[in-house]
Parts: structure tokens; C-alpha cells; sequence
């Protein structure tokens, strides 16, 4: 796996983590509130692509 892909699993792994405190703050603050239903986080694997990039040599 390219430097690049490794960079992305690693974002896209504390973004998650970040909507799931975010949740967790946002449940906790509107614990009291009336008609209030908890919120989760879903969280499953993503597939994705990269794109190479391929260079050819012309020869003359």
C-alpha cells in the first residue's frame, strides 16, 4: 500500500473518531431534553480506489 493510502486509512480513522465523540458529546448534552431519542454512529468498512499514474518513455 502506497505512503498516500496509509495517510488515508489514518484521516479517514480519526474522522470517525471525531463524529463518534461528537455523537456522544451531542447525546449527552440533550439527555433531559423532552421527544429527545439517542443518536449512534454506524461505522463499517469503506472500499477505495487509487489512481496510478503511469509514465511511458517515447523513444524517438
Amino acid at each position: 500500500m502506497s505512503l498516500m493510502a496509509n495517510l488515508y486509512v489514518g484521516a479517514s480513522g480519526l474522522t470517525v473518531s471525531q463524529n463518534a465523540l461528537n455523537t456522544t458529546a451531542h447525546n449527552m448534552a440533550n439527555l433531559d431534553t423532552t421527544g429527545y431519542t439517542r443518536q449512534q454512529v454506524s461505522q463499517g468498512t469503506r472500499a477505495y480506489q487509487t489512481i496510478e499514474r503511469k509514465i511511458q518513455h517515447h523513444r524517438p
